[in-house]
């Protein structure tokens, strides 16, 4: 038996991943700013990260790594252990942004946070649509031979 995996609904599966850690972002910033903590980045020059700053970092990492996913899925034959290996770099070095920027305090600790969910949903969510050496044509093999080729009879 065979589950199709259509373009189209992997591409919609990502989208929605997409939105609802965009959607997550905001969240973690309105709970961030409910209690108390200003995300203030700079000395001399302070700029305020808003949640709509938080949601537009959120989409433009998800479309980033959407992207990227879909090219390994072209030139890899695990493309999800691939896309997770490069993603937690990326990740890891995100976390020196909010340093590099000047936050300090409870900020530092907001904003790191805010890289952790993101990055950590993306790199939970965004590898389960891959398509990898186990799908042809657009389907997903069963995981029991027998009962796959039963299928076909």
């Amino acid at each position: 038996m065979t589950y199709p995996v259509t373009q189209s609904r992997r591409r919609l599966h990502r989208a929605t991943i997409v939105v609802l850690v965009a959607l997550a972002a905001v969240a973690l910033h309105a709970v961030i700013k409910f209690t108390g903590v200003d995300l203030v980045v700079g000395e001399s020059n302070r700029q305020t990260v808003t949640g709509g700053a938080a949601a537009g970092a959120a989409v433009v990492a998800g479309l980033l790594g959407w992207a990227l996913l879909a090219l390994l899925e072209r030139s890899s034959q695990r493309p999800e252990r691939s896309w997770t290996s490069v993603a937690g770099v990326v990740l890891a070095l995100s976390l020196g942004g909010p340093v590099i920027a000047g936050a300090s305090g409870s900020a530092l600790l907001g904003l790191l946070a805010l890289h952790l969910v993101v990055g950590g949903l993306l790199i939970t969510l965004l590898p389960r649509t891959a398509r990898d050496s186990r799908q042809l044509s657009g389907t997903r093999r069963d995981p029991d031979p027998e009962r796959a080729a039963h299928a076909l009879q």
